[in-house]
């Protein structure tokens, strides 16, 4: 299912602290191993790293490109710790 993007700012206190824990979540895995697709090392590189992946900035694939790339990369905080993580969204 498909959850909403929010501000950032409209973040509770909680939803906040669960934010940050999915995201050292994600941290951790790419210390533990540097191409583990599912940590955020992996996935900053994916969209910065010409090496890594493709990103598309620059051609007519940009929006869609980095659409698919903020969904997949929106899953990832989900799955890092459920049940504590299974809200969480990337927020905007």
């Amino acid at each position: 299912m498909a959850r909403s993007r929010r501000d950032i700012n409209s973040l509770s206190p909680s939803e906040l602290s669960d934010l940050i824990h999915a995201i050292d979540v994600l941290r951790a895995r790419s210390t533990a191993d540097p191409d583990d697709m599912s940590g955020y090392g992996f996935q900053a590189a994916l969209h910065n790293d010409g090496s890594v992946g493709p990103c598309e900035h620059g051609s007519d694939l940009f929006l869609p490109w980095h659409r698919a790339h903020l969904n997949c990369f929106g899953k990832l905080p989900q799955a890092a710790d459920p049940p504590r993580t299974a809200n969480v969204t990337v927020p905007h």
